[in-house]
């Protein structure tokens, strides 16, 4: 059974809303991961935040802070909702070729 184009653009928007959900709770464990000891996330694969003086050990507590790169934020985060989306594409694929191959 052959189903119309509008299957194609429901499962596409579901890839689309899947991986921005999952992108929220993968950048905030990104940025746990690539905490430094003094309190600043790196980010990856861009860095996101610099101390704002040349401080020890800067923290807002004793007047050094951070500045956070906001563009390079929303960055890594548009380059991890597409790698899920690319993983979701690429599974959804194996799933379908796994499905025609297996006998009934």
């Amino acid at each position: 059974m052959r189903l119309g184009p509008q299957h194609g653009v429901q499962r596409f928007l579901r890839k689309v809303l899947i991986s921005i959900a999952l992108g929220l709770p993968g950048i905030g464990l990104i940025a746990l991961v690539t905490r430094t000891p003094e309190g600043n996330s790196m980010g990856f694969p861009f860095a996101w935040s610099a101390p704002t003086s040349p401080c020890f050990a800067p923290n807002p507590l004793n007047g050094c802070g951070f500045t956070y790169n906001v563009p390079m934020i929303a960055l890594d985060y548009a380059i991890w909702v597409g790698l899920i989306f690319a993983l979701l594409v690429a599974v959804q694929r194996l799933r379908s070729r796994a499905s025609k191959v297996a006998p009934s």
